[in-house]
């Protein structure tokens, strides 16, 4: 596992437009730490921002696993799974923990936001869990995990919002809501993994892929 995570960050210098997801993951992470200091996370987004940028890893791998060179290497299934989850996963686990982090200072100085920390800590792993599914089809069929992952995400926020709204009271503790957000990470990145496997075999999707790699496939 540990040399898989190795191998997939040593690949990463030979991606595909690295400054330009790096740019976007900057502005994800800005947009997200924006949310949760300036609007408590109300509308939903915070976690989604943050929690996004582990695609960004995985985007990265997959326009390598686009090149005709990794196409007949025979670590090809490797980079294609154990890898892409791996990365994943442990970027997702960083993730999480710093939004834990950043929602219990907000709440630390903002007493009267500590009704809806629960809520959306546990908003936020369940987005994670779809967020890690629709990252496990994506490269094979984009649109139809797109619009999947868009239409799920949507009518979840408005059942999210709806629970705010009517200011409902989870019977949860806060701890027992970020570790049940853990497990949701966890799982996501294992179910994750078995949607790599389990379409390994179908071709990668040019769609997924940015402008430039289009061109080669």
């Amino acid at each position: 596992m540990i040399n898989d995570l190795k191998l997939g960050i040593k690949l990463l210098k030979y991606s595909s437009q690295r400054t330009l997801s790096i740019i976007l993951a900057i502005v994800f992470f800005i947009a997200g730490v924006a949310c949760a200091v300036f609007f408590n996370d109300n509308i939903g987004y915070a976690g989604l921002f943050i929690l996004s940028n582990a695609m960004w890893p995985v985007q990265l791998l997959y326009s390598i696993n686009a090149s005709n060179q990794v196409q007949s290497s025979s670590s090809k299934k490797k980079l294609q799974t154990t890898v892409p989850a791996i990365m994943y996963t442990g970027c997702e686990l960083i993730l999480y923990t710093f939004y834990i982090i950043l929602q219990l200072v907000v709440v630390h100085l903002h007493p009267e936001y500590r009704e809806m920390l629960t809520l959306n800590i546990l908003f936020t792993g369940i987005s994670v869990f779809f967020l890690a599914i629709y990252t496990g089809t994506a490269y094979k069929y984009f649109f139809v995990s797109f619009v999947l992952f868009l239409t799920t995400y949507l009518a979840f926020s408005m059942f999210g919002n709806y629970m705010r709204f009517h200011t409902v009271t989870l019977p949860l503790s806060l701890p027992v809501t970020i570790i049940l957000g853990y497990v949701l990470v966890i799982a996501g990145g294992a179910l994750q993994y078995m949607l790599y496997v389990l379409f390994y075999k179908r071709d990668l999707s040019k769609y997924a892929q940015g402008a430039a790699m289009r061109k080669c496939m």
